[in-house]
């Protein structure tokens, strides 16, 4: 795969760009919410098992399995109105498109994919070429922090980090990055106020036209904290089905935009953006994460167990394996606390 180079103007854009990121609720500045399909069904995520148990039921060892929807989605095939991009998104979910073209000289395209509820989705910034006057001191954690995500409430920056795929690219190119970061983060939803989780991954470059332009590309998931875990090979296979088509790349070009455009992922990733992002949700610092989703299970009244026939985790009310030890069930047994980073198939009850 070709390396290409993509083009952020910090300045200019970042407002456009934070009112937008991380949430697909309204519309954004310069573009139109454009639905998937109006025939599509709702398939919209929730973390209480009362509002969010799709499918059901399979019985084993007298217990009642309903699954998570994120365990058996029905995948639909989005292109674009303007002939720009197709993508693979869930049925029902839904897509806002911002075209920054001509927005300070930016020729490119930020597209928001989440779910109805907006409580899980991915963002992706792909831009073509912006005029700034200097990127020398810009970094990723002030990209997302001071410009892209300022909007955000509490947005907090708990792992930063240089993933390996873009170490090696920063190695092959010394004299053209700025930095690279994957940056794990928290918030507070601004419109539902609930506590949310995001995983952001950027490349700076410098300019190639005399030092006068900057090249960026940023791809994010985001969940309700402590549910990425099931989301995040559902966010991976949404940006990793973007293709962009060859109107699209003539734009890119003569809107002087450098380099080749893949359109497949970063320009500073040789391969898919959602394998860049599974690559680097796996390398992640997991002790953290294990506390706050114990002690966040236990807050809300349950427990984790596993199926030892299937390895399928699942969620309990507090007190169940009590109960199936009493009664001498053989099948499921607790989890230990490295499967707490490992995302749950649905829920688990008496029957």
């Amino acid at each position: 795969m070709k390396l290409y180079k993509r083009v952020l103007t910090v300045v200019a854009a970042a407002s456009l760009l934070g009112a937008a990121l991380c949430g697909c609720g309204g519309q954004n500045a310069g573009g139109a919410s454009q639905p998937a399909d109006s025939s599509s069904s709702d398939t919209g995520s929730s973390s209480s098992p009362a509002s969010s148990q799709a499918g059901s039921v399979g019985k084993a060892d007298d217990v009642s399995i309903k699954k998570g929807e994120w365990t058996d989605i029905e995948w639909e095939t989005y292109v674009d109105q303007t002939g720009f991009f197709s993508l693979e998104m869930p049925k029902g979910w839904k897509i806002d498109v911002t075209d920054m073209y001509g927005a300070g000289r930016v020729a490119g395209l930020q597209i928001n994919v989440c779910n109805p509820e907006d409580t899980v989705g991915t963002d992706m910034v792909d831009f073509g070429t912006a005029a700034i006057a200097d990127m020398t001191d810009a970094t990723v954690e002030s990209l997302f922090r001071d410009a892209l995500y300022k909007s955000l409430p509490n947005f907090t920056i708990k792992e930063s980090k240089t993933a390996e795929w873009q170490q090696h690219f920063i190695d092959d190119n010394p004299d053209v990055v700025l930095d690279a970061k994957v940056i794990r983060a928290d918030y507070t939803d601004k419109t539902k106020g609930d506590d949310r989780e995001v995983m952001c991954q950027a490349v700076l470059e410098k300019g190639l036209l005399d030092g006068y332009y900057g090249y960026v590309t940023a791809y994010a998931a985001y969940s309700v904290r402590g549910e990425l875990d099931n989301w995040i090979d559902t966010l991976a296979r949404i940006q990793t089905s973007f293709k962009v088509t060859d109107a699209y790349q003539a734009r890119f070009k003569s809107s002087g935009g450098s380099g080749s455009y893949s359109g497949t992922g970063g320009s500073a990733s040789a391969y898919d953006a959602g394998d860049a992002m599974m690559e680097s949700w796996e390398a992640r610092n997991r002790s953290e994460d294990i506390i706050s989703q114990k002690q966040s299970d236990v807050t809300l009244g349950y427990e984790r167990v596993y199926d030892t026939e299937t390895g399928e985790i699942y969620k309990a009310e507090s007190g169940f394996m009590d109960w199936y030890e009493l009664n001498d069930g053989q099948r499921y047994a607790s989890c230990t606390d490295d499967m707490y980073t490992e995302g749950y198939s649905g829920w688990i009850e008496f029957n």
